[in-house]
């Protein structure tokens, strides 16, 4: 490559990662969840450029062995959900405790795919983006469950994976969702329910575009507006851990 397409390249790169910046808040298709055990090489969505890869190391010694923590990435990373995972200190405090090894987790909200790309909100306060590719060497699954983390942990015997999940399977597979504060109803747009009565164990079993059919433990059920569009309105409950 010579003095002059060198230059060009790196005018390139610098313009795409600026391009970045420019995305409309949305609640967007779904989640991807991404192991940490492996570079994750990241796209702009508008000139295909590679602009960046995010890796991981896990530390080694001292109080914190045994967490992640990011080496490498230009951006600014704060996703929807990342915990960079309990210390051995923390796992053993925890187990003692009758908990489990809470393990390192990184999702992000989805805007867009094809059969090869996920269009990814990398910072959620400036709603940056980038391109992530289902690639040969991540395994992709589309179907998540409960205690996906406790088989799934990015340890160095784990595979390399996606998790990839519209939010109707996303919501269908929560242990339950939080309701405090929000307005029940008995259909879409439909009559108010009492929502000072005491609702359990609520899951979602049904979701009509922004709104989500519930059920609770006595089989009681009920409408809520699970997003406005651009935020979780409920508060969704993976796991639950005794």
């Amino acid at each position: 490559m010579t003095k002059m397409n060198f230059f060009v390249f790196v005018i390139a790169v610098l313009l795409s990662i600026s391009a970045l910046q420019a995305q409309e808040q949305t609640i967007g298709i779904g989640r991807l969840q991404v192991s940490l055990n492996h570079d994750i090489p990241l796209y702009d969505a508008k000139t295909g450029l590679s602009v960046d890869t995010i890796k991981f190391s896990v530390i080694e010694s001292g109080k914190d062995e045994g967490k992640f923590v990011k080496t490498t990435s230009f951006f600014a990373l704060k996703p929807m959900e990342f915990y960079v995972g309990d210390s051995k200190i923390e796992a053993y405090e925890s187990i003692n405790w009758g908990l489990v090894y809470f393990a390192p987790n990184l999702a992000f909200r989805v805007l867009q795919r094809s059969d090869n790309e996920f269009l990814v909100v990398l910072n959620e306060k400036t709603f940056e983006t980038a391109i992530i590719k289902n690639n040969t060497t991540h395994k992709l699954y589309t179907l998540g469950r409960p205690y996906w983390n406790m088989t799934h942990n990015s340890s160095s015997s784990d595979e390399v994976w996606f998790l990839y999940e519209t939010w109707e399977t996303y919501l269908k597979r929560l242990m339950y969702v939080g309701i405090e504060g929000n307005k029940l109803y008995d259909n879409i747009n439909g009559n108010e329910i009492n929502s000072s009565e005491n609702f359990w164990g609520v899951v979602v079993v049904e979701v009509k575009g922004h709104w989500a059919q519930l059920q609770d433990e006595e089989k009681r059920v009920m409408w809520v507006k699970w997003t406005d569009g651009k935020k979780f309105l409920i508060e969704p409950v993976v796991e639950i851990y005794f």
